[in-house]
């Protein structure tokens, strides 16, 4: 099987400890069964129609090792069922970050285990079509990651200034057994928005002053991977977020 895209939050479910997803939903219409030879030639012909609910939601699994690099996700996926809402067939539309792609295999286990909703009147023998949006967040999400000791004020690009943009950059970090973060090894995963790589050297160089807490492996601090999301924020934004309650 493949995956899911986005809609309406039917549930909100414990994907794993700490974490946290919502599923999206919105159902389709159906292909008749001579025009749906096979699971392929139904996900094709299946076209999109109203919003549907879940009779057995998804319930990925949080993978560990995104659970070890602290790691958020979203899968979008279009999924084809049967008339009894067993899914035949899915595929991954879209994924952030886009490069990210050990969410995929815990959200098709999941989809072999849902049953979607059909039509009431659901014919044996047609394919109906949904899409789906599962989210895998944990708490302290955003630049509140939980291994962060000390912090680095960012500072905001010139060019994000003159044009007012803000975002966010993810980075994925090596930290030595110490907490102290390796620059030179460090990777930018994803960014909002995607072409403003301005943000780049900016998270980069904050992310020089951050020192984590050590990972413990058989009580001997080690090294460890983590992933790091730096928001940038225009004045307004900061001015509005510190501004006190009316």
């Amino acid at each position: 099987m493949t995956n899911l895209p986005a809609g309406r939050a039917v549930r909100t479910f414990l994907l794993w400890a700490t974490a946290t997803g919502t599923v999206l939903a919105q159902p389709v219409s159906d292909v008749p069964a001579a025009a749906a030879d096979t699971a392929a030639a139904a996900s094709s012909q299946a076209g999109l129609a109203t919003a549907a609910k879940w009779r057995i939601p998804p319930e990925p699994e949080y993978p560990l090792f995104a659970r070890q690099l602290y790691q958020h996700g979203q899968i979008v996926v279009r999924l084809v069922v049967d008339a009894t809402g067993t899914p035949v067939h899915s595929e991954i539309l879209r994924r952030e970050p886009p490069h990210v792609d050990f969410f995929d295999d815990a959200v098709q286990l999941a989809l072999m285990k849902a049953r979607a909703t059909v039509p009431a009147d659901a014919v044996p023998g047609r394919f109906y079509a949904y899409q789906a949006t599962i989210n895998f967040t944990m708490d302290g999400g955003g630049n509140q990651h939980p291994w962060v000791r000390i912090r680095q004020p960012v500072e905001m690009p010139a060019e994000a200034l003159s044009r007012g943009v803000s975002g966010w950059v993810s980075v994925l970090l090596p930290v030595d057994a110490e907490g102290r973060p390796d620059i030179d090894r460090a990777r930018v995963l994803s960014r909002q928005p995607l072409r403003a790589i301005y943000f780049d050297p900016k998270a980069l160089e904050a992310l020089k002053g951050y020192r984590f807490a050590p990972l413990l492996s058989a009580g001997t601090p080690a090294p460890r991977w983590t992933v790091v999301r730096i928001d940038f924020r225009t004045p307004d934004q900061l001015a509005a977020a510190t501004a006190p309650a009316p």
